[in-house]
């Protein structure tokens, strides 16, 4: 669980970035459509750690 959270947070802000480098609005927006995926993915796997209680209300940390 810890590597897919992982993968998500560095996809994000690298799909934006890899978008704003592309020649158009067009591309631009399919980048931010992918981006909008990858936070969609996230806030699924931060809401199913903490409801299998994988998350550690405390901390905020994921238990292993």
């Amino acid at each position: 669980m810890t590597n897919q959270l992982r993968c998500y947070c560095a996809s994000i802000p690298a799909n934006i970035a890899e978008g704003s480098d592309k020649n158009g609005d067009v591309e631009l927006c399919l980048f931010l459509q992918i981006t909008m995926s990858s936070d969609s993915g996230l806030k699924y796997h931060l809401l199913l750690t903490r409801n299998l209680n994988l998350i550690k209300s405390s901390t905020g940390k994921i238990s292993d």
